[in-house]
């Protein structure tokens, strides 16, 4: 199974294929670390299911290798920790963040290895893809062969995993990627969302929501709600890539294109903030003097 999908630009097809970045499951409490380096199963697993998508032509990201790279002190904090997992992820690139969960059991007839393979586009966190697979029980301690029974599942396993994969990334390249975009006042801001903004009786609100509608991709823009300090797009999309097949960012597609409009037409200055998971940052300051 070769996960890509098909971009029809300017009479040319070209073949788009994602890239993955897999990581390790951890549960809430847990040190991602100690779970990294403590545990010669659960690396194994990621390794090999990493390995099979390499096997199949996709281009990977080694969360492991990068991981361990970056790690500044022995003594990292679980926050830390997860803060510099976020940003492995955004700063790799990937399309696809594949989360492989580990768990292994004795039973009567000997040893068995249960996996759980989830994914989400990295754009908006939604789900694309969850398979469950499981290997037969034998007697053996050998985990990495029960990890790849598992993965040989004709049901669960990963080539199941991977039709669902390849549907779900389709319809993002037809259709667009979602993420939602918040904007709100600082603190100082002279004017609000429900304040008119030109002569036309246009609120501020008013004027985001049309220009959201016009630039989206393929016009879906859907407001998440309004208040006098805050207005969101809930989602809105952007296409996966351009003509030339280079990734679009949310900055480029979106946020400059926002701010410099809203300088142009209505002096209004704004500044870029964070990204939250699939949630993106907008602030409005005021107007510019």
């Amino acid at each position: 199974m070769f996960l890509c999908a098909i971009l029809h630009a300017q009479g040319d097809v070209n073949t788009i294929q994602p890239k993955i970045i897999v990581v390790p499951y951890v549960k809430q409490g847990q040190d991602l670390r100690s779970t990294i380096e403590n545990d010669f199963n659960k690396r194994a697993a990621i390794s090999m299911i990493k390995e099979a998508f390499l096997e199949r032509g996709y281009e990977t990201t080694d969360f492991i290798a990068k991981f361990k790279a970056d790690q500044t002190t022995e003594q990292m904090t679980r926050e830390a920790q997860e803060s510099l997992k976020e940003r492995i992820i955004a700063n790799s690139g990937a399309d696809i963040l594949v989360t492989v969960e580990y768990n292994q059991a004795s039973v009567s007839r000997g040893n068995k290895v249960d996996l759980i393979l989830s994914a989400q586009d990295t754009y908006s966190g939604s789900n694309m893809a969850e398979k469950s697979p499981s290997s037969p029980a034998f007697a053996t301690e050998d985990y990495p062969k029960l990890i790849s029974k598992a993965l040989e599942d004709a049901e669960d396993g990963l080539e199941p995993f991977l039709v669902l994969l390849n549907e779900a990334f389709g319809r993002i390249v037809e259709n667009g990627a979602d993420i939602k975009l918040v904007i709100q006042l600082d603190e100082d801001c002279e004017f609000k969302f429900t304040d008119d903004i030109d002569d036309d009786f246009n609120t501020l609100a008013s004027v985001i929501e049309d220009w959201g509608k016009e630039h989206a991709y393929k016009g879906y823009a859907r407001p998440g709600g309004t208040s006098p300090t805050g207005f969101s797009f809930d989602p809105i999309r952007l296409p996966l890539r351009g003509e030339d097949g280079s990734n679009i960012s949310v900055e480029s597609y979106l946020v400059r294109p926002m701010r410099k409009y809203l300088k142009e037409n209505f002096n209004v200055k704004t500044r870029a903030g964070s990204r939250v998971g699939g949630v993106f940052y907008l602030y409005v300051v005021g107007y510019y003097d």
